[in-house]
């Protein structure tokens, strides 16, 4: 059994005592955990000759004004323009595409192990100050490989279970939970396994853990109404540093 404000306290404690590396790495974290639009047409685009607007004078005679003027003038060269506008618009789409793509890539190879290493640094930092670097742990374990193939599939299996409802998306999330802490620790632990664990450590736990989240609602509010700057230098740590908490508690008793 474990108390929110047990796990607050001790939270604090543990990254005011390591502040500037909790700070960075909450920051890395905070970044790489939130990289994962379309334009519409604009109207100007689509005008015609027969958006004009005209008068009729006292002989019966129709006066045009500058505007239609001016589009009867420019509109062969909007028609000879036009393929080049086309093909503008569709290198923007591609690169749009392209951009989305790498990003997918990064965080399969890149992120996932940044955000291992960075729960990896909070767990060691409940009981130790370790360095910025832990936040590397994860390249440096010999095992990258297999955290990059875990953390793919919890990511795919959270899609997966999302598309169904958004509940059941929410409740998987905190059902792995636990998997990056997991892996921080025993990079080399077999998906199945991971997947096991984090399952038994959250059984019980996934409505608290969700209030538990709840409460740090003020505190995100204090940050944006600040612009981020207290959410970079307290509210983010803290709130790593909780879950980290958790994860050391839930580890005795899942032990016990």
């Amino acid at each position: 059994m474990w108390i929110r404000s047990d796990l607050k306290m001790k939270a604090k404690q543990a990254f005011k005592k390591n502040y500037w590396a909790a700070v960075v790495v909450s920051l890395i974290l905070a970044v790489i955990l939130a990289s994962g639009g379309s334009s519409g047409n604009n109207d100007k685009d689509n005008l015609s000759i027969s958006r004009y607007t005209q008068s009729v004078g006292e002989n019966g005679n129709v006066a045009v004004t500058g505007v239609t003027y001016a589009l009867n003038v420019f509109e062969p060269l909007r028609v000879l323009t036009a393929p080049l506008r086309a093909m503008m618009g569709l290198v923007t789409v591609s690169m749009k595409v392209l951009l989305v793509v790498l990003l997918i890539i990064l965080k399969i190879l890149i992120f996932n192990g940044l955000e291992v290493g960075g729960r990896g640094f909070y767990i060691e930092n409940t009981y130790s100050n370790p360095g910025i670097g832990r936040i590397f742990g994860a390249f440096r374990s010999g095992s990258v490989g297999n955290v990059v193939k875990v953390t793919f599939f919890r990511d795919l299996y959270l899609i997966l279970w999302s598309l169904m409802l958004i509940v059941p998306g929410i409740v998987k999330s905190y059902e792995y939970r636990m998997i990056p802490y997991l892996l921080a620790e025993y990079p080399d632990m077999p998906q199945e396994e991971a997947f096991r664990r984090s399952r038994e450590m959250m059984y019980g736990n996934k409505w608290k853990a969700f209030v538990l989240d709840l409460s740090f609602i003020p505190w995100l509010f204090l940050s944006e109404v600040t612009f981020g700057l207290v959410g970079i230098f307290y509210v983010r740590p803290y709130m790593d540093a909780t879950n980290a908490e958790l994860y050391e508690t839930l580890s005795q008793m899942n032990v016990n």
